[in-house]
């Protein structure tokens, strides 16, 4: 192993997995004041309609998430709540939801504007008092599970993370019916950021026993469960093992962090808004080849990882890419792709030949 001789994982909030529990949820907001965060497309949704009228709630407000939200929007949603304070809140949506639950659950109690500058770290340093409940809608950004929110910079150079145990959240719902009616794209995109979060484990100089397990798990569900649903499998037990594919990656990073692939995304979507998901995979099968053919990197489980490259080669991800951005705009991104808190894990070389090389294997393939 490297990096620090010292790790550490944990805590794990209460998980269920299977069809959506009422009652568990009814016994946890009846009868309080509850925030609820979701997306516009979940707002008249079946599930968000059971909950609210089986059960009784107090009073509740209803917060509507766009994607990659940024700073601004955290602060247009805050003033948004007013002097609203809930006793629970509760998440129904994809990651930019789940996120944006997760840093209101820790700064209620902060009146002040927050901006880029400063306040990641501040808010890291908040106690959450309030019970936090989360589902996901879509699988593969692992949000429920992790100790990270992303705030998108809004000037096209990227994102800004914040960092802390508080916001895992108290009770998590895994339900495959709600993955049913995603488009294809709804269901490539975060599949690949969970591809991408579990090889990003697996080079990273950081990784731990821990990590590395959970990394190899959820790679194994991905690469048998994603294909058959691309090719139109939407069974509950291929869209469970999808949920727990990105529950488990999501494990994986909260102990190492992502890498690489990830820090050359970030400018990827914020300036071109290339997916996320495709943004931090397009370039996975080059990263594979550099590894394992070039630099002879020994990392672990090299033959579950060139079959994850060969399994993301096939699907042909360059293509969607390009009908976001060019090449010759890519690689005008690079001096934006070092982000040392991400690309400073990766087990490879970083440096700007690397990158450019990395990115015109990835637009070729």
């Amino acid at each position: 192993m490297n990096g620090s001789p010292i790790w550490h994982y944990g805590p794990f909030p209460r998980v269920y997995v299977g069809p959506l529990d009422i009652e568990k949820i009814k016994k946890i907001v009846e009868y309080k004041k509850v925030l609820i965060l979701t997306s516009r497309s979940f707002l008249g949704s079946e599930t968000l309609n059971k909950i609210l009228t089986t059960v009784t709630i107090l009073k509740s407000q209803v917060v509507l998430v766009s994607p990659n939200p940024t700073w601004l929007d955290i602060n247009q949603h805050k003033s948004n709540v007013g002097d609203f304070i809930p006793d629970v809140i509760l998440a129904l949506g994809g990651g930019s939801t789940l996120d944006t639950a997760k840093i209101l659950s820790i700064s209620m109690n902060t009146k002040n504007q927050l901006s880029d500058v400063g306040n990641g770290s501040e808010l890291a340093l908040e106690t959450r008092t309030i019970p936090l409940i989360l589902i996901p809608t879509t699988a593969g950004t692992g949000a429920e599970i992790t100790p990270f929110a992303s705030i998108w910079t809004g000037d096209g150079s990227g994102k800004t993370s914040i960092e802390t145990i508080e916001m895992i959240p108290d009770f998590i719902f895994l339900d495959a019916s709600l993955l049913s009616t995603l488009s294809p794209e709804q269901l490539l995109y975060p599949g690949l950021d969970a591809v991408s979060h579990a090889l990003e484990t697996l080079w990273n100089k950081y990784q731990t026993p821990v990590s590395s397990r959970w990394a190899k798990q959820s790679l194994e569900l991905s690469i048998n469960c994603l294909p058959s649903i691309l090719d139109g499998n939407r069974s509950k037990e291929t869209l469970t093992d999808m949920l727990l594919a990105s529950n488990m990656a999501g494990i994986a990073i909260s102990d190492s962090h992502t890498a690489i692939a990830h820090s050359m995304s970030y400018p990827i979507t914020s300036k071109y808004g290339v997916p996320h998901g495709l943004a931090c995979s397009f370039t996975l099968p080059s990263i594979c080849h550099q590894l394992l053919n070039e630099e002879c990197v020994l990392i672990p489980e090299s033959d579950l990882v060139k079959q994850a490259g060969l399994m993301l080669s096939d699907l042909r991800l360059p293509q969607l890419v390009r009908s976001y951005m060019s090449l010759e705009q890519c690689l005008d991104l690079i001096p934006l792709m070092n982000t040392r808190s991400r690309a400073s894990n990766y087990m490879g070389r970083v440096d700007e030949n690397s990158l450019e090389s990395l990115i015109q294997a990835s637009f070729k393939t």
